[in-house]
Formats: structure tokens, C-alpha cells, sequence
């Protein structure tokens, strides 16, 4: 039988550097305003793509409030009302291995979540019997682990295409549930979205942070090490003295106050 997410807990941090090679889609959600590069004050905003290709997004049919800025598991997230909230990103074409990665909480039970895909294609999500799963064309593959609502996961799908039909990995906070070959062998091509299933209304309900696309099949350890670098993130704040012991001097956030505190992304690029 499924499992509790409790039992997935690393505690130890990653020491080796990430291959960022392959890299396609990189979305913090945080709202960054250095040049600019990002405003979610309207229902259109733009959602930047930190990985360097552009493959920038819109968040569409979405009110403002659908960004959080202390409601992510760093930083800002997106909280998605299940209803008509998603991101819609660039054209994009991958015809052979991909991984999905993303950190994500949801609110509900018994309820299809997307977390990417398209109308008809490649499509990782979240069963109505509450598996992670993913449809690759033809048929649902389950991963036969039951997601927990309001606990956050850090959730990838990692698929070989060298074979047909392909292989998918699942992993759940960076260890692997299961290896399985499903019907189908969709590619990723088109318009995606990121929390929907693109105009198919089956929107993701709660909450999407961190998350990543590539075009090559991430080994186990680099999806553990992209974990660890989400699990042990490190929470910042700083001073500064006019003497050695620090004398009257308290640490401060970015908000210039002791109330608030810097954390270290997992993955920049």
C-alpha cells in the first residue's frame, strides 16, 4: 500500500556542483523586481525563466492574490485556486528524454492537480486517487504513492524515451518511488502550463514553487541533490559592527529589520 510523504525526510546537504546542462525552464515565482523582470500587480504578469532561454510565461486567468509571498516553500509560490489559475509558457519542443521537478503543497483530496503538461500530450500530475502520475498520450502511470494534503513534496518525473513505449522514474523528495514503462510516447511540444493541463480545466488546487524543466533524463542523484538543495536551504541575516563584541548591533533581513530573513535558492543559474 502507498505510504506517508513523513518517511521521505533527508536531512544531510549536498556538497557536489549541478550540471545545469539541459536546462530549459527555471521558474522561481518570487516576484523578482531586479530589472524589472517580473509583476504580478495585474492578472497578466509576466513569470520570469531564470534558466537563461527565455521561455518566459504569463500567468493567465489569475487575480493577483494567486502570488504569495510567505506562502512558498522559498520565497514567493504561486497559490492556485483550482479554478482558472495557471502559467502559460513558451512554445516548447522536446522530442526526446525530459525531468520535471517542482516543489509543490496541495489543498485538496480526490481531485486531478496538474502540475505541467498540455491538452493532449505529455502531462505530469496528480490523480483523482491522489498518486503522483503521469500520461504520456495513451494511458495513466501511477507512481502508487498517495500525496498528503497541505505537506509540501518535492515531486519529479524523470523519462527515458530510448525505449518505446517510454520509462518513467517518479521521485518524491529526491528518492526514487518506482521505475515503469507506460502507453504512450508523447513528446513535449506546444504551448505548456504550468499548474493546468492548458485550457483543459483541471487546474492544480494550492500551491507550486521551484520548478524546473530539462531536456535530458536527471540521474537519481542529481534529483536527490536537487532536493537537498531545497531541504537544507540556508536562512540568512547579517550585521554589522563598529566593534568586537557587536556591542547594540542585531542581525537584519532584507527588510532591514530582525523580523525578516534572506533564503538561499536551490538552484540559480
Amino acid at each position: 500500500n502507498p505510504t506517508s510523504g513523513s518517511h521521505f525526510i533527508e536531512q544531510t546537504s549536498a556538497t557536489r556542483g549541478f550540471n545545469m546542462t539541459g536546462l530549459v525552464l527555471l521558474m522561481h515565482f518570487n516576484n523578482d523586481s531586479l530589472n524589472n523582470i517580473e509583476n504580478y500587480s495585474s492578472t497578466n504578469g509576466t513569470v520570469y525563466d531564470f534558466s537563461g532561454n527565455n521561455n518566459h510565461g504569463n500567468l493567465t486567468f489569475a487575480s493577483p492574490s494567486v502570488f504569495s509571498q510567505t506562502n512558498g516553500k522559498f520565497n514567493g509560490a504561486f497559490n492556485l485556486d483550482g479554478s482558472d489559475d495557471y502559467i502559460k509558457t513558451s512554445f516548447l519542443n522536446i522530442t526526446g528524454n525530459r525531468s520535471v521537478a517542482a516543489w509543490i503543497k496541495t489543498d485538496t483530496f480526490n481531485r486531478r492537480h496538474i502540475i505541467f503538461g498540455n491538452s493532449s500530450k505529455y502531462v505530469f500530475f496528480i490523480e483523482t486517487n491522489n498518486q503522483l502520475s503521469v500520461y504520456s498520450g495513451v494511458g495513466v502511470v501511477g507512481s502508487g504513492y498517495i500525496i498528503d494534503t497541505n505537506t509540501w513534496y518535492h515531486v519529479a518525473i524523470v523519462t527515458n524515451t530510448d525505449v518505446t513505449p517510454h520509462n518513467h522514474t517518479f521521485f518524491l523528495n529526491g528518492l526514487s518511488l518506482n521505475s515503469t514503462t507506460g502507453a504512450g510516447s508523447a513528446n513535449i511540444t506546444g504551448i505548456q502550463a504550468i499548474g493546468d493541463q492548458y485550457e483543459n480545466a483541471e487546474n492544480f488546487d494550492g500551491v507550486i514553487d521551484e520548478f524546473s524543466l530539462w531536456n535530458r533524463s536527471l540521474s537519481a542523484q542529481e534529483v536527490q541533490d536537487l532536493y537537498k538543495r531545497g531541504q537544507s536551504n540556508l536562512s540568512i541575516q547579517v550585521r554589522s559592527c563598529d566593534d568586537i563584541s557587536c556591542s547594540g548591533e542585531v542581525f537584519k533581513g532584507p527588510t532591514n529589520d530582525s523580523s525578516s530573513i534572506s533564503l538561499m535558492q536551490h538552484l540559480t543559474c
